[in-house]
């Protein structure tokens, strides 16, 4: 059963508390009302087989551990109050491995003023790390639904295909920029925000998904590709489909908003998301002003194919999603 699928059947099955605002897709972290205040909680779990949290510092992989859970947090304009989480170490490592990793996860914290609380650990097989976050909304609680029919523009943060150019690759995972300032614009100025988990088109994918009423067109000459992607001998169009983690902010703005993501050097305009009075909105992709692809369909499932196979569906997408470019 894909990922998609099984949450839907979780969520289908479970009792929503009344305290809780938003339903299952709508946001990248639950927000809940308690006792008067608005608070967003989040939880991840991560391994280097599923997820590719490799790097030869474990340092790196603390920092992106730590990232990857907050991320959710900061999608919703939120700053992270506190923390908690569960290790289990193999004995395949050494002890430095994980005091290097625990070194990691804090200096992410401390950047944040963010409080580990507490958590356990155990032992597996190979090692796997679980995040809790949750923090006080201080502005709005963004979520993935755009609430007025009106046109937004589309931004994103940071770099797009890094992780994916290094999966490719074989090489290290490069260490995640950490959104902590970006989380505060978004929470004031945003009308909807998903983070990049499991991909460019996976986020994109998302926020269609919850907003039926929007037709979205992408300029691919305005994404910020990765250096490293774009020397891959591949189209850096597959870097976007690529399920590997970047955790980097896509969102959706007012026009009106444009000025306080332009002021930001790490916001990039690409597009556009329109009101449309069809019931099923597109997601359009062009290059010079001419149409280069489309995306019909989901983007892979990474989780439920095998790793030998994950350039292979992600050409296959490629090929039935994208125009193949003149060379």
């Amino acid at each position: 059963m894909k990922e998609y699928d099984f949450i839907e059947y979780i969520s289908r099955k479970r009792r929503q508390s009344p305290a809780q605002l938003n339903k299952a897709f709508e946001a990248d972290a639950e927000i809940v009302l308690l006792n008067g205040s608005l608070w967003a909680f989040t939880v991840d779990e991560f391994s280097a087989e599923e997820d590719s949290f490799i790097h030869e510092d474990s340092r790196v992989i603390g920092w992106n551990l730590a990232v990857a859970t907050l991320s959710d947090l900061f999608a919703c304009g939120i700053k992270p109050g506190f923390f908690m989480q569960t290790l289990l170490r193999s004995i395949a490592d050494r002890d430095i491995f994980y005091k290097k990793l625990t070194d990691g996860v804090l200096e992410v914290l401390d950047a944040c003023d963010c409080f580990l609380l507490g958590g356990d650990t155990g032992s597996a097989a190979n090692w796997r790390y679980s995040g809790i976050a949750f923090g006080e909304v201080r502005h709005n609680a963004v979520t993935r639904v755009v609430g007025q029919r009106e046109k937004q523009d589309i931004w994103i943060t940071g770099a797009c295909g890094d992780a994916n150019a290094a999966l490719l690759r074989g090489a290290d995972i490069p260490r995640f920029e950490l959104r902590l300032d970006e989380a505060d614009i978004i929470g004031e100025f945003a009308s909807a925000c998903t983070d990049t988990s499991g991909g460019f088109c996976d986020a994109v994918w998302s926020l269609r998904k919850v907003n039926p009423f929007l037709e979205f067109k992408i300029d691919i000459d305005m994404i910020p590709f990765a250096p490293d992607l774009l020397k891959c001998d591949l189209p850096p169009e597959m870097g976007l489909i690529g399920g590997a983690g970047e955790y980097e902010l896509l969102l959706l703005a007012p026009e009106y908003r444009a000025d306080e993501f332009k002021n930001h050097p790490a916001f990039t305009w690409i597009g556009s998301a329109c009101p449309t009075v069809s019931v099923c909105s597109e997601v359009s992709f062009f290059r010079n002003g001419a149409a280069a692809g489309e995306m019909r369909q989901p983007p892979p499932c990474y989780r439920s194919c095998l790793k030998t196979d994950y350039l292979k569906v992600t050409a296959e997408y490629y090929e039935r999603s994208f125009k193949k470019r003149k060379r």
